[in-house]
């Protein structure tokens, strides 16, 4: 009962200072509140304040005041109104601007808002900074953040808009990253034609910026268009200059990915020998670099290829290791790539004849 005529003291206390529009009295109890955790005030204060308007001498710290409280309590609409509402003041004093950049960090940093909020927020304060190499980076971010969430229109205005930000600011290595996300959204939308275009231009670019394992990757990200198109040629081509490239750079990790990209196609046209060849020397990469995640991505590999070829035993023999490797590594990027369901396919189609 204490605790409730407490609470009710609390609240009472509140609506007085707002009829009596003692916003000074306010000021210093909202902030004690702050000092001291005083949660439920804090949680009061929000609930009642709304529709008071303040004098505009003190708007601003009003805003500062609601902002903080709704951080503590992680109300995540009241912290993205109260984002807004500062970043929009048109003429901020000198100490103003500093009070909002700090503001600016502490949300980046919280998790009381989503993510696309907090790249949108990035997005914002670059451009209002005048920053735009900063902002080109956030609009980047923001469209892969959307594509993740199946946001694609979002996703694609974003890195459009930051592709003409890179290309004032004439970043050509930039500019290939946003390339490679385009082509992955485009080919996401199955519209491999837009996707290939994406794909060609990044490699150009981070030719032209001296960015080998950009190129690797966009290569190796063309040549899997060209396979899903059912352009086989290509898609070798792609895959074989990826591997090139990685042997030029001695990135090891990188070539057994092509390697894998290679053993796809060959297996689709029926070069079984190609196919198991390559994935046993993506399988000697990997096991001298001990990925795991590597060595099952190639055991699924020669799962399928030898049940294309219709070696059902070699095929479960294959499989009875990718189990095994499964269940003796505590790795979760494996346990959900190799999830039950995804494999209870394999269970099914490898059953021991009875």
């Amino acid at each position: 009962m204490t605790e409730r005529i407490r609470e009710r003291t609390i609240m009472d206390s509140i609506g007085a200072m707002l009829k009596r529009k003692d916003w000074s009295a306010l000021f210093q109890h909202w902030s004690a509140a702050l000092d001291q955790d005083e949660r439920f005030f804090l949680a009061s204060v929000l609930r009642q304040f709304r529709g008071h308007d303040v004098p505009p001498e003190m708007g601003f710290d009003f805003e500062c005041l609601k902002l903080d409280a709704a951080l503590r309590l992680g109300i995540s609409t009241m912290v993205e109104i109260s984002m807004r509402a500062l970043l929009s003041l048109k003429e901020p004093t000198a100490d103003q601007q500093i009070v909002i950049e700090g503001y600016v960090a502490r949300v980046m940093e919280s998790t009381a808002t989503s993510v696309s909020f907090r790249a949108q927020l990035r997005v914002t304060a670059a451009r209002k900074y005048g920053d735009t190499s900063s902002a080109a980076i956030a609009l980047l971010e923001s469209g892969r953040i959307a594509m993740v969430q199946g946001r694609f229109g979002r996703a694609e205005e974003g890195f459009m808009q930051a592709f003409r930000l890179f290309e004032q600011n004439q970043d050509t290595g930039h500019q290939a990253d946003v390339l490679l996300n385009l082509g992955i959204l485009r080919r996401v939308n199955v519209q491999f034609a837009e996707a290939i275009e994406s794909f060609t231009y990044a490699e150009r670019y981070y030719e032209q910026a001296q960015n080998i394992a950009g190129q690797i990757t966009a290569l190796r990200e063309l040549g899997y268009t060209y396979r899903l198109q059912g352009d086989t040629q290509h898609a070798t081509d792609c895959f074989q200059r990826s591997y090139d490239l990685c042997e030029h750079s001695q990135d090891e990790a990188q070539q057994a990915l092509a390697l894998l990209g290679l053993a796809d196609v060959w297996g689709s046209i029926g070069r079984y020998d190609m196919a198991e060849q390559s994935l046993k020397f993506a399988w000697e990469v990997y096991d001298k670099l001990q990925h795991n995640f590597g060595r099952a991505d190639v055991l699924l590999g020669l799962t399928q290829l030898k049940m294309l070829e219709g070696k059902f035993d070699d095929a479960r023999a294959y499989y009875e290791r990718l189990r095994g490797l499964i269940a003796s590594v505590n790795d979760v990027a494996i346990s959900s790539a190799f999830s039950p369901s995804i494999l209870a396919a394999f269970d099914h189609k490898l059953a021991p004849a009875v």
